[in-house]
């Protein structure tokens, strides 16, 4: 089995053209929506932990309000799943 030297240098050829072709027209835009898709998702995760934060503060004021009764009532859960009492 011989090799056609002819066929390997026109493949190569049109796998270059075809880099090429994709390379300027493709490449650029399809790094520029994964860019943008990144800093979305980070902006999203972002909003989220501030949203989280929002939650803790609020939870925490709540607390405060509440009598002390529900406070030591879930201590008293925290301890019953722990396993301490």
């Amino acid at each position: 089995m011989q090799i056609d030297w002819q066929t390997v240098v026109f493949q190569t050829v049109n796998f270059l053209i075809i880099v090429f072709i994709l390379k300027k027209f493709a490449f650029d835009k399809i790094l520029k929506a994964i860019k943008d898709r990144q800093e979305r998702i980070s902006s999203q995760f972002e909003e989220a932990e501030q949203k989280r934060l929002e939650a803790e503060k609020e939870a925490e004021s709540y607390r405060k309000k509440i009598p002390g009764r529900i406070c030591s009532n879930r201590q008293g859960t925290m301890q019953k799943n722990t396993g301490r009492n």
